[in-house]
C-alpha cells in the first residue's frame, strides 16, 4: 500500500532540485510555475510566483491540468497547491481559535497540600 502526501518545503530543502531560478521567475507575471517530477520517487516539486514563491512537494496529486484561482485576480495555480490548501484548515483553524479565545489564567495565592 502506498501513501500519499502534499506538502509546503522551504527554499533551501531543494537546492539540488533543478527548478528554474528566482531571479528568472521574478521576470514573469503571477502564475508562472516551474515544476520537476521524480521518476524513481514518484514526487513533483512545483515552484509556483503567486505574491511570493511557493514550493510544493507532492506524490498524490499533478502539476496539469492548472486550474483558476479567483480572489482579486484570477490566476492560474497548480493543482498540488490547490489540494495542500483545501485540506489544511485544522491545525489554523485551532490556531485561530487560541488567538481568539486565550484562557485567562489566574492564580492567587493558594497552598496545594
Amino acid at each position: 500500500m502506498r501513501s500519499s502526501g502534499t506538502g509546503t518545503m522551504r527554499f533551501n530543502r531543494v537546492h539540488h532540485c533543478p527548478l528554474t531560478d528566482v531571479s528568472n521567475m521574478k521576470k514573469h507575471e503571477r502564475g508562472k510555475l516551474s515544476f520537476r517530477p521524480d521518476a524513481k520517487s514518484g514526487v513533483i516539486v512545483v515552484r509556483w510566483h503567486d505574491n511570493s514563491f511557493v514550493i510544493v512537494g507532492s506524490i498524490h496529486f499533478k502539476v496539469n491540468p492548472p486550474s483558476q484561482k479567483h480572489i482579486q485576480v484570477s490566476i492560474l495555480s497548480p493543482t498540488a497547491l490547490l489540494g495542500t490548501t483545501k485540506n489544511k484548515g485544522g491545525t489554523d483553524r485551532m490556531d485561530e481559535n487560541i488567538g481568539f479565545y486565550r484562557p485567562g489564567i489566574r492564580i492567587k495565592n493558594c497552598i496545594c497540600l
